[in-house]
């Protein structure tokens, strides 16, 4: 668990790991799917599918399946 120091500003690598630490916690795995993303966004099925078809989005393709890991999806909301 991270300990947050409240006298300190974080930088952008703490606040990456504090962030992934909680997805992963909170949806109990390392990849997000469609529906996941529909959560974590609050956006609805369509948007999600467009998000991950766009080409700047880091998706992963699992046969046709697509995910993307809770890390790499924290960093780019951090980009």
């Amino acid at each position: 668990m991270f300990h947050v120091d409240t006298e300190k500003p974080l930088d952008k690598t703490q606040l990456i790991a504090i962030e992934t630490q909680r997805l992963t916690r909170k949806y109990g795995k390392e990849y997000l799917d469609c529906k996941d993303l529909m959560k974590v966004l609050g956006v609805g099925r369509d948007n999600a599918r467009q998000l991950m078809r766009s080409s700047g989005f880091p998706v992963v393709e699992v046969g046709n399946r697509r995910v993307v890991s809770v890390l790499a999806f924290v960093m780019w909301q951090l980009r």
